[in-house]
Protein backbone atom coordinates (compact mmCIF):
# COMPACT_ATOMS: atom_id res chain seq x y z
CA UNK A 1 0.00 0.00 0.00
CA UNK A 2 1.06 3.68 -0.49
CA UNK A 3 0.57 6.57 1.81
CA UNK A 4 -1.26 5.68 5.09
CA UNK A 5 -2.88 2.88 6.49
CA UNK A 6 -5.66 0.41 4.29
CA UNK A 7 -8.80 -0.22 5.45
CA UNK A 8 -8.28 -3.64 3.51
CA UNK A 9 -4.94 -4.51 6.02
CA UNK A 10 -7.45 -4.61 8.63
CA UNK A 11 -10.25 -6.83 7.26
CA UNK A 12 -8.08 -9.77 6.62
CA UNK A 13 -8.19 -12.47 8.78
CA UNK A 14 -4.70 -14.06 9.10
CA UNK A 15 -2.48 -15.73 11.69
CA UNK A 16 0.26 -13.46 10.30
CA UNK A 17 -0.10 -10.09 8.34
CA UNK A 18 2.17 -7.51 7.20
CA UNK A 19 1.84 -4.09 5.90
CA UNK A 20 4.74 -3.06 3.53
CA UNK A 21 4.54 0.69 2.30
CA UNK A 22 6.47 1.69 -1.13
CA UNK A 23 6.80 5.11 -1.76
CA UNK A 24 5.33 6.60 -5.23
CA UNK A 25 7.93 6.62 -7.87
CA UNK A 26 8.23 6.84 -11.91
CA UNK A 27 10.51 4.24 -12.02
CA UNK A 28 9.11 0.63 -12.12
CA UNK A 29 12.86 -0.73 -10.99
CA UNK A 30 12.92 1.71 -7.98
CA UNK A 31 9.42 0.65 -6.67
CA UNK A 32 10.19 -3.44 -7.19
CA UNK A 33 13.78 -2.69 -5.30
CA UNK A 34 12.15 -0.46 -2.77
CA UNK A 35 9.84 -3.68 -2.27
CA UNK A 36 12.36 -6.27 -2.22
CA UNK A 37 14.62 -3.97 0.39
CA UNK A 38 11.08 -3.82 2.89
CA UNK A 39 10.22 -7.77 2.38
CA UNK A 40 13.62 -8.33 4.36
CA UNK A 41 11.69 -7.55 7.68
CA UNK A 42 9.05 -9.37 6.75
CA UNK A 43 8.36 -12.85 7.16
CA UNK A 44 7.17 -14.32 3.42
CA UNK A 45 6.98 -16.36 1.37
CA UNK A 46 3.37 -15.23 1.49
CA UNK A 47 0.11 -17.28 0.63
CA UNK A 48 -1.75 -14.00 -0.32
CA UNK A 49 -0.43 -10.39 -1.39
CA UNK A 50 -2.71 -7.71 -1.54
CA UNK A 51 -1.43 -4.87 -3.70
CA UNK A 52 -3.30 -1.60 -2.81
CA UNK A 53 -1.08 1.29 -4.03
CA UNK A 54 -0.29 4.43 -5.85
CA UNK A 55 -2.19 4.11 -8.99
CA UNK A 56 0.32 4.98 -11.38
CA UNK A 57 1.02 2.51 -14.47
CA UNK A 58 4.71 2.22 -13.86
CA UNK A 59 4.67 2.57 -10.03
CA UNK A 60 1.98 -0.24 -10.44
CA UNK A 61 4.06 -2.54 -12.41
CA UNK A 62 6.97 -2.43 -10.69
CA UNK A 63 5.44 -3.34 -7.76
CA UNK A 64 3.70 -6.49 -9.17
CA UNK A 65 7.05 -7.10 -10.74
CA UNK A 66 8.32 -6.81 -6.56
CA UNK A 67 5.87 -8.80 -5.49
CA UNK A 68 6.48 -11.89 -7.69
CA UNK A 69 9.71 -13.65 -5.69
CA UNK A 70 7.95 -12.96 -1.86
CA UNK A 71 5.16 -15.13 -3.21
CA UNK A 72 4.58 -18.73 -2.21
CA UNK A 73 4.51 -21.38 -4.92
CA UNK A 74 0.81 -21.69 -4.88
CA UNK A 75 0.11 -17.92 -4.06
CA UNK A 76 -1.85 -14.98 -5.36
CA UNK A 77 -1.20 -11.48 -5.72
CA UNK A 78 -4.11 -9.44 -5.85
CA UNK A 79 -4.16 -6.02 -7.42
CA UNK A 80 -7.09 -3.53 -6.64
CA UNK A 81 -8.64 -0.94 -8.93
CA UNK A 82 -7.61 -2.22 -11.80
CA UNK A 83 -10.55 -1.99 -13.75
CA UNK A 84 -11.90 1.84 -14.19
CA UNK A 85 -15.79 2.58 -15.08
CA UNK A 86 -15.42 5.67 -17.20
CA UNK A 87 -12.09 7.21 -18.77
CA UNK A 88 -12.30 10.19 -16.29
CA UNK A 89 -11.51 7.32 -13.50
CA UNK A 90 -8.11 6.46 -15.14
CA UNK A 91 -6.42 10.04 -14.88
CA UNK A 92 -3.18 10.18 -14.55
CA UNK A 93 -1.35 10.15 -11.21
CA UNK A 94 -0.81 14.01 -10.58
CA UNK A 95 -4.12 14.56 -10.99
CA UNK A 96 -5.30 12.83 -8.20
CA UNK A 97 -7.42 14.85 -5.21
CA UNK A 98 -7.59 12.87 -2.21
CA UNK A 99 -11.58 11.95 -1.34
CA UNK A 100 -12.17 11.77 -4.57
CA UNK A 101 -12.98 9.05 -7.08
CA UNK A 102 -10.05 7.64 -8.94
CA UNK A 103 -8.82 5.01 -9.81
CA UNK A 104 -5.27 5.77 -12.50
CA UNK A 105 -4.08 4.02 -14.91
CA UNK A 106 -3.50 0.33 -12.79
CA UNK A 107 -5.39 -1.69 -15.53
CA UNK A 108 -2.16 -0.37 -18.33
CA UNK A 109 0.11 -2.17 -15.40
CA UNK A 110 -1.66 -5.53 -15.65
CA UNK A 111 -2.32 -5.75 -19.22
CA UNK A 112 1.28 -4.91 -19.33
CA UNK A 113 2.18 -8.13 -16.76
CA UNK A 114 -0.41 -10.19 -19.37
CA UNK A 115 1.59 -9.48 -22.19
CA UNK A 116 5.08 -9.84 -19.94
CA UNK A 117 3.75 -13.11 -18.61
CA UNK A 118 1.66 -14.86 -21.09
CA UNK A 119 2.04 -18.34 -19.26
CA UNK A 120 0.82 -16.85 -15.84
CA UNK A 121 -2.69 -17.12 -14.91
CA UNK A 122 -3.84 -13.18 -14.40
CA UNK A 123 -7.92 -12.62 -14.09
CA UNK A 124 -9.75 -9.83 -12.94
CA UNK A 125 -12.67 -9.65 -10.94
CA UNK A 126 -15.59 -7.79 -11.91
CA UNK A 127 -15.97 -6.25 -8.34
CA UNK A 128 -14.99 -3.00 -6.48
CA UNK A 129 -13.44 -1.24 -9.62
CA UNK A 130 -11.56 -4.33 -10.55
CA UNK A 131 -9.47 -6.99 -8.28
CA UNK A 132 -6.85 -8.59 -10.67
CA UNK A 133 -5.71 -12.10 -9.17
CA UNK A 134 -1.75 -12.94 -10.61
CA UNK A 135 -1.84 -16.92 -9.64
CA UNK A 136 1.74 -17.59 -11.14
CA UNK A 137 1.46 -21.14 -9.97
CA UNK A 138 -1.20 -21.67 -12.23
CA UNK A 139 -0.33 -22.28 -15.35
CA UNK A 140 -2.56 -21.13 -18.18
CA UNK A 141 -3.75 -23.99 -21.00
CA UNK A 142 -4.17 -21.69 -23.86
CA UNK A 143 -2.85 -18.21 -23.80
CA UNK A 144 -4.43 -15.81 -25.85
CA UNK A 145 -1.93 -12.84 -27.07
CA UNK A 146 -2.81 -9.39 -25.24
CA UNK A 147 -1.21 -6.44 -27.12
CA UNK A 148 0.51 -3.73 -24.77
CA UNK A 149 1.74 -1.79 -27.62
CA UNK A 150 -1.61 0.20 -28.02
CA UNK A 151 -3.07 1.17 -24.78
CA UNK A 152 -5.35 4.01 -25.47
CA UNK A 153 -8.28 4.45 -23.32
CA UNK A 154 -10.58 3.85 -26.64
CA UNK A 155 -9.17 0.65 -27.36
CA UNK A 156 -9.39 -0.27 -23.54
CA UNK A 157 -13.24 0.36 -23.67
CA UNK A 158 -14.11 -1.62 -25.72
CA UNK A 159 -12.03 -4.61 -25.40
CA UNK A 160 -11.12 -4.64 -21.85
CA UNK A 161 -12.50 -7.84 -21.05
CA UNK A 162 -10.13 -9.60 -23.54
CA UNK A 163 -7.00 -7.15 -22.03
CA UNK A 164 -8.05 -7.99 -18.58
CA UNK A 165 -9.45 -11.58 -19.03
CA UNK A 166 -12.45 -10.25 -16.71
CA UNK A 167 -14.61 -12.90 -15.22
CA UNK A 168 -17.43 -12.44 -12.63
CA UNK A 169 -17.17 -12.89 -8.89
CA UNK A 170 -19.17 -16.51 -9.44
CA UNK A 171 -16.47 -17.76 -11.97
CA UNK A 172 -14.23 -16.98 -9.60
CA UNK A 173 -15.19 -18.68 -6.52
CA UNK A 174 -16.07 -21.79 -8.98
CA UNK A 175 -13.02 -21.83 -10.52
CA UNK A 176 -11.15 -21.51 -6.67
CA UNK A 177 -12.88 -24.29 -5.29
CA UNK A 178 -11.24 -26.33 -8.44
CA UNK A 179 -8.28 -25.51 -7.79
CA UNK A 180 -6.20 -28.11 -4.87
Amino acid sequence: VTGGPSPYHDAVRAAQKDLLEVAPTSSPEHAGSALSALSDDAAGPYDVIFVDNWHDEDHSRGVLEGCLPLLAPHGAIVIHDSNPPTSWHQRPADEFVPGSEWNGEVWKAVVRFRSAHPEVDVRTVDTDWGCTVIRPGIRVRESHPVPADDLTWERFDVERRDFLNVISVRRFRRDLYAVP
